[in-house]
């Protein structure tokens, strides 16, 4: 029996052997490529890689691209700036009486009434109001007076007002004449030792957590009358460098309900306001002695004296003391849509006054131009 299975159990190995070598010869010649099958569906997503554009890498117009550690920082305190204000104001009326205008107003602060129980309301750090005049025929803006003495009218309430002298009654509509105000409060910046939070200091520009404008309109000052000032210039061209909503200064709005834009900054920068700053042109004019010579402040104020109308302070403050982001040959940058000439835009002959030009070229100049005086109108 032994024997049997012997024969058996080898007589299978050699199959198998024999099998094997069989699956190990030629195949045959590859067949003809089989027809295009239809295209699957999208595969997932994969992760994001590490690379990056050039344009995310410099992070432009922000504070991280010059100041890496710092930047994230000062980069929120903006936001903070920008972001939505916790503080509103409402002009609720104005009256004049024995040629002292009085504009009554209400404050509130996250959505309760500001209370401040103190005449004066000193725990703002901002808080000021104005009444302009506009004239129609000549687009201009004159007659500013301040309305400065605060007093309370019902601190439960949030309701308080601002007095002050005017030569005209604000709320008489053939005067039309505006009345505009602001407040501000928490600073986002404050300079050590207790300098105030000017950025830079003396500079007269802050930056608040919280700011709130408005103003009451009345006649050819309001926004919804056809006679309206209107601006050759767009607040959408201040936001491109200065943040939405820009503010002057930081906390005056170029943009305010019930006006038209700019009209609001004209309570300040009025068209017969005397300038306050012949640096501007002193440093474009003959820089060596502005950088090196003694500064003989008469003789300067005489030579270089301007009216700090907004389109003075504007050209001058953006081409002469600081020209960022370009060249103020670009006038599209801030007048969109106004330069036509043959429409009445910036470029019309009209426009081309010595006013219009000494905004941004020097008087006299380092190749000795004609002097201011020998310049016709």
């Amino acid at each position: 029996m032994k024997a049997r299975w012997k024969t058996l159990l080898a007589a299978a190995t050699l199959a198998a052997v024999f099998s094997l070598a069989g699956c190990e010869g030629d195949d045959g010649a590859p067949g003809a490529d089989g027809a295009t099958g239809q295209i699957g569906p999208p595969g997932p997503i994969g992760p994001q890689g590490e690379g990056i554009t050039a344009v995310d890498a410099a992070k432009p117009e922000s504070c991280g691209t010059c100041h890496q550690a710092i930047g994230d920082f000062h980069q929120a305190e903006y936001r903070r700036y920008t972001d939505v204000s916790a503080l509103t104001l409402t002009i609720n009326s104005v009256s004049t009486v024995g040629g002292v205008a009085t504009a009554t107003f209400t404050i509130f602060k996250n959505g309760s009434a500001f209370v401040d129980n103190v005449a004066g309301l000193p725990s703002l750090n901002e808080k000021r109001f104005y009444s302009v005049r506009y004239f129609t025929a000549t687009r201009e803006y004159l007659n500013s007076c301040s309305l400065g003495t605060l007093a309370v009218v019902n601190a439960a309430a949030g309701q308080y007002s601002a007095s002050g002298t005017c030569a005209y009654a604000p709320e008489d509509p053939a005067n039309n004449a505006q009345v505009y105000g602001y407040i501000a409060d928490t600073p986002l910046f404050a300079h050590e030792g207790g300098s105030g939070s000017e950025i830079p200091a003396g500079s007269h520009v802050h930056l608040y957590d919280n700011v709130a404008n408005a103003t009451l309109a009345f006649g050819d000052a309001q926004d919804t009358d056809p006679d309206r000032y209107v601006s050759q210039a767009n607040v959408a061209g201040c936001e491109k460098c200065h943040g939405e909503p820009y503010m002057k200064h930081g906390y005056r709005a170029a943009a305010v309900e019930g006006v038209p834009d700019f009209a609001a900054c004209k309570s300040c920068h009025y068209d017969n306001r005397n300038g306050g700053h012949p640096d501007w042109q002193y440093m474009v004019d003959d820089p060596l002695n502005w950088a090196t010579a003694a500064l003989d402040e008469a003789v300067v104020d005489a030579k270089y004296a301007y009216t700090a109308n907004l389109m003075n302070d504007v050209h001058m403050s953006h081409g002469m003391e600081f020209p960022y982001p370009m060249s103020m040959a670009n006038c599209v940058a801030c007048h969109e849509g106004a330069i036509d000439s043959q429409s009445g835009g910036v470029l019309a002959n009209t426009n081309f006054t010595k006013e219009t030009c000494l905004s941004c070229h020097p008087v006299d100049g380092n190749d000795a131009w004609p002097s201011i005086s020998a310049v016709g109108t």
